[in-house]
């Protein structure tokens, strides 16, 4: 169908391409089947990653797992939750790692828990709040504050539990999803966040970020995986899912 802006798909374009993506996926997963039982080992595992498991889940899963393989290989694909669940369901992606949606966005899909991750408010170690005895969300809305998107876990924490942008005066001056973008702001002001306290680990270990004594009540984001319905991994791959679990309990301790 051709619009001014390009070309687009019809329907029945999209449905067949989506059939064939699947199809191919199907062969692919079958070759590697073969090359393992010929002992070649030589296959290909794509993971769609979201923020929160990139920060130590995946690294720690994919060493172990290249450390143990000669011919295997991971791809990962960051993204968007919307980008990467197309792609999944598209066969482009074998699964994704990262908080789990509910309810269940599509019903080709299946998610699998890993472990529960608590949100936290964050600001930079200088920020007049870190050092406050029993600061409260109050104070903290008395600051700037760096928001995620509205259709993350964190981001509807923000503006649908606590309507964050129907204040009178909403104190959201930001919004990005990028941890590298947050580091950089939080140390550049006294800006205030809502955050994965997995996703910043690395960040609050190094000083970079303080988690403020503000407790959410109930702010838990559930960690896992989602597959397609019916799909198979080879036996490599599912010996990577078994070490993304492995990763992803230690976390929960």
């Amino acid at each position: 169908m051709a619009r001014q802006s390009g070309v687009t798909l019809t329907l029945a374009a999209e449905s067949f391409l989506q059939g064939a993506k699947l199809a191919l996926s199907e062969v692919r997963q079958a070759l590697e089947e073969i090359s393992f039982e010929l002992s070649e080992n030589k296959g290909l595992f794509v993971l769609g990653t979201m923020p929160l498991a990139r920060t130590s889940i995946v690294p720690g899963a994919v060493n172990e797992l290249v450390k143990s393989t000669n011919n295997f290989q991971i791809k990962l694909i960051d993204g968007r939750y919307s980008e990467l669940l197309k792609s999944l369901r598209e066969g482009d992606i074998d699964c994704l790692i990262g908080a789990l949606r509910f309810p269940l966005p599509a019903d080709d899909i299946i998610q699998k828990p890993i472990f529960e991750d608590a949100l936290v408010v964050v600001a930079h170690p200088n920020h007049p709040l870190s050092n406050k005895v029993n600061p409260t969300l109050d104070d903290a809305l008395e600051f700037p504050w760096v928001a995620p998107p509205k259709e993350t876990p964190a981001g509807q924490f923000l503006f649908e539990t606590l309507k964050i942008n129907e204040l009178d005066q909403t104190p959201v001056r930001i919004v990005s999803s990028s941890l590298i973008t947050l580091r950089g702001i939080l140390a550049e002001g006294n800006y205030i966040s809502v955050i994965s306290r997995h996703q910043i680990r690395v960040e609050e270990k190094l000083g970079a970020i303080k988690v403020l004594d503000i407790p959410l009540k109930s702010q838990y984001r559930t960690i896992g995986l989602t597959f397609r319905k019916g799909w198979r991994p080879t036996k490599t791959q599912e010996k990577f899912i078994e070490l993304l679990y492995k990763h992803g309990k230690k976390e929960s301790l």
